[in-house]
């Protein structure tokens, strides 16, 4: 059984939309966790009913998504019922003290489990899928807080108005920049360099768009693709007016081989491209590696640095910076690193700890525990909150 605990709900939008086509002995079971009382729904008891599902489930077809409001969509593919029922029925024996599970006559609650048969009730569950992908927090980047959406999914249609709408208009004004920070005892924060990127809820907000534009991963890539030219058209102008910091923005790999990315290089003052840093996701990276060795190795040479970015702790332990080439490496911060610190010491320690940068950091809590495990480049709104207390607009 595999489970996906990061960036579950859009995960599992895009498996529920795949499975449009052949839902045939496909069941789903949702179980709204999320309605429990607090006591009975921490992290620890979330892991435990995972850990159940697994026990029944470690031969067969199926798949667990644990979303950001504690439910879990379990999805298996076969037909033994019992076994199904056997499931609900042990996860609601293991929270039997909530309401949720048993009514006051004590006769089971139907709405601890909605079950879904995926040949007849497709449709109703893929509705129940997009309103958690709309609700969910995982599926947001940094920065976003929500898209109105009226819970309707992005489609090719919709993508071609938007990606017209992003050509026609000046989105200047949904530009951000967010600082990357060494932090000294005794001095606080020192700016090392800044990165510019799109604020996607402003974006949203001045282009109307009325859909969930995370709803589609693949289509949403392509609208990111027009967005990166826009960027580079602002950062001309950007870059052209600072020699303080070092500036570093996010692009595809597609984008490095555009008409657009020439000017903007051609432009650029020689002298500035060493103190450039252009981000690309791991995602992009291992879609097309040959692509991207080709990429990096064009870039470098042209003077620009390179940075790795949307690694979690599982991913940079077991990536090598060097072998693949880059000059950086971001890792996002979450609070259930404790397990793996040993670990992360030990590919920090690997990296070269001047060239690993510690993102998403929101609390205080994020930068002691980068601290401990050997970091010194921190970025995110504790930092922000540091550097700029009165600043209006939210990173």
């Amino acid at each position: 059984m595999k489970v996906f605990t990061k960036d579950s709900e859009v995960k599992l939008l895009e498996l529920a939309n795949g499975l449009k086509q052949e839902p045939g002995n496909y069941y789903a079971l949702h179980f709204n966790l999320s309605q429990l009382n607090e006591q009975y729904r921490s992290p620890y008891q979330v892991k435990i009913a995972v850990n159940i599902l697994n026990d029944l489930f470690s031969a067969h077809d199926s798949v667990a998504f644990t979303l950001a409001d504690k439910d879990i969509i379990f999805i298996y593919n076969g037909t033994n019922r019992a076994l199904l029922e056997k499931a609900i029925f042990q996860l609601r024996y293991i929270f039997m003290d909530d309401p949720l599970c048993y009514g006051a006559d004590g006769l089971e609650n139907d709405d601890f489990c909605n079950v879904y048969d995926l040949e007849f009730q497709w449709r109703d569950f893929f509705i129940a899928c997009q309103k958690k992908s709309i609700s969910g927090t995982s599926l947001v980047p940094q920065g976003v807080n929500t898209c109105s959406t009226e819970q309707l999914v992005l489609t090719l249609n919709k993508l071609v108005h938007i990606i017209s709408d992003i050509q026609k208009k000046n989105i200047s004004e949904t530009l951000r920049i967010q600082p990357v920070c060494v932090i000294t005892p005794n001095n606080g924060p020192k700016i090392i360099w800044d990165e510019v990127y799109i604020n996607i809820t402003h974006l949203c907000k001045i282009l109307n768009i009325d859909v969930n534009i995370f709803s589609s991963l693949s289509l949403f890539k392509y609208m990111t693709q027009a967005l990166d030219k826009k960027v580079l058209t602002s950062l001309k102008t950007k870059i052209a007016g600072r020699d303080r910091f070092s500036l570093s923005f996010n692009l595809n790999i597609s984008t490095l081989f555009t008409e657009e990315f020439v000017s903007f290089d051609s432009e650029l003052a020689p002298y500035k491209k060493p103190s450039t840093i252009i981000e690309i996701q791991v995602a992009d990276v291992f879609e097309n590696l040959p692509r991207f060795l080709m990429a990096k190795e064009a870039m470098q040479k042209l003077g620009y640095m390179i940075c790795l970015d949307g690694l979690d702790y599982t991913a940079f332990t077991q990536i090598d910076r060097q072998s693949l080439g880059f000059d950086l490496i971001k890792i996002q911060w979450n609070a259930e690193g404790e397990q793996q610190k040993e670990s992360l010491f030990h590919a920090v320690q690997k990296c070269d700890p001047r060239r690993v940068i510690f993102c998403r950091c929101d609390t205080e809590e994020a930068i002691e525990f980068g601290k401990s495990i050997g970091i010194s480049l921190f970025q995110g709104r504790y930092i922000d909150k540091l550097i700029y207390p009165d600043a209006k607009l939210l990173n």
